[in-house]
């Protein structure tokens, strides 16, 4: 079983605002609009040693998993799946969710069977749940609806994004 936080999503808004939020730390973070060249610079990010992560632009979706240990050199894992986004509405206090299914995968990065070891290979035609309320992003990975605390991420009308810190 997978376990993961994460804190403070899209805060009050509806799914076509746009809205970005990121939480460094379990009970802390920010959630806010933003104007389009305002904020902070993309680049700029939550250097996750481990997470799951998904994206959404218009029909085209995708999710992966990557694991970095500056220790071991950097990146051991980095594996992207094509990803189909259903709306979804057993969530029960969610604005928005979604079931994301896996297809197709690539694996970018893979020192010494990293991303095997993790069990994040051969996961096409699985699927898990991401939704979000005013206060949290929540996740269903096979156990049931949980809060999650630590990720980051970003919400637009026609465009989706979110990273959720793994624990070790």
């Amino acid at each position: 079983m997978i376990v993961i936080p994460m804190v403070s999503l899209l805060a009050g808004c509806a799914p076509t605002d746009t809205a970005t939020w990121r939480t460094d730390t379990a009970g802390g973070g920010e959630a806010g609009d933003e104007t389009e060249g305002e904020g902070e610079d993309e680049d700029e990010g939550v250097e996750y040693e481990k997470a799951l992560w998904g994206a959404l632009e218009g029909d085209e979706g995708w999710t992966g998993f990557y694991f970095y240990d500056a220790d071991a050199g950097g990146d051991l894992c980095d594996i992207e799946y094509e990803a189909e986004w259903a709306v979804i509405t057993d969530c029960p206090d969610c604005i928005e969710a979604w079931s994301i299914t896996r297809g197709g995968s690539d694996v970018w990065v893979n020192v010494d069977g990293a991303c095997e070891a993790e069990g994040w290979t051969g996961l096409e035609g699985t699927s898990f749940g991401i939704g979000y309320t005013e206060a949290s992003l929540w996740a269903d990975l096979g156990t049931g609806w949980v809060a999650i605390e630590v990720a980051e991420g970003k919400r637009e009308e026609d465009f989706a994004y979110f990273a959720v810190m793994l624990e070790e």
